[in-house]
């Protein structure tokens, strides 16, 4: 998984573009502090899509 941007949703949240930074975990938006991908699976969160990038 590379560092960038991703759509992210749940079962109980809409779906929200929340930062994956490689080595620390998955931020979401408006927190400072990252989940791991341990954490972030076990709180029953998935990734949406790839990583998005700017169209050209």
């Amino acid at each position: 998984m590379e560092t960038g941007f991703y759509w992210v949703g749940s079962q109980h949240a809409a779906p929200q573009i929340w930062y994956y930074l490689l080595g620390y975990g998955v931020y979401r938006p408006m927190e400072p502090i990252p989940l791991s991908l341990e954490r972030f699976s076990a709180a029953g969160f998935t990734f949406l899509s790839g990583k998005l990038i700017l169209p050209s």
